[in-house]
């Protein structure tokens, strides 16, 4: 029940994973609880103390739109990097975007945005397939930065594996490769239709 969430995030040794819970709670206003985003961003910062990685991540979140607390680049970053030490595969890919464009007044630095969009591509999900489509659309360039080497094969297979976990621009990037015979796959019409249908009801 509620009371015994709130027990658990607020006692005396308080629960990470409560106080994590209870704050969505207050970003989304269920179980009846009114919406308050300052609240559920006091419950991120606490439970990313005791080294949350997911509360961390959302702390990040806040600090970058300004959810909760006032908008803050540099602290978002920190955060970032904070979660994605702690092994949270959505901070390693936003890291590994932050430093790939520059973002969040960032100095571009290729070669470790390169390093975390690896590490989140190893530990993608369902919920996590986005470091897979994005390092495949590095691989498939020639003139990529030198983040990655230019390998269409490699390109081919990190499409493959995002679409598998549902990933819809994948899906669609494969109904485009085997329709045109692209970074090597056999022109196959069949093929083609059903990745497009799959990015299509995806909402593609």
């Amino acid at each position: 029940s509620l009371r015994n969430i709130k027990k658990l995030a607020e006692s005396k040794q308080p629960y990470a994973d409560a106080q994590f819970f209870l704050a969505n709670l207050y970003g989304t206003g269920q179980l009846g609880l009114q919406v308050d985003h300052e609240k559920a961003y006091y419950l991120y910062l606490m439970a990313s103390k005791l080294n949350h990685p997911a509360a961390t991540y959302r702390s990040a979140v806040c600090n970058e739109i300004g959810a909760g607390t006032k908008k803050d680049p540099n602290r978002a970053v920190l955060f970032y990097r904070k979660a994605a030490a702690l092994g949270d595969t959505a901070a390693m890919y936003k890291l590994g975007m932050i430093l790939l464009g520059g973002l969040l007044h960032q100095p571009r630095n290729l070669r470790e945005s390169g390093v975390w969009l690896r590490r989140a591509a190893a530990q993608a999900d369902e919920d996590n397939p986005h470091a897979l489509h994005e390092l495949a659309l590095l691989h498939e360039r020639q003139n990529n930065g030198g983040v990655v080497p230019f390998d269409p094969n490699m390109a081919r297979e990190l499409f493959s594996q995002a679409a598998q976990l549902g990933y819809a621009p994948a899906q669609f990037r494969l109904g485009a490769c085997h329709e045109f015979g692209h970074l090597g796959c056999v022109i196959d019409p069949r093929r083609s239709i059903a990745w497009y249908t799959k990015a299509a009801q995806k909402g593609d």
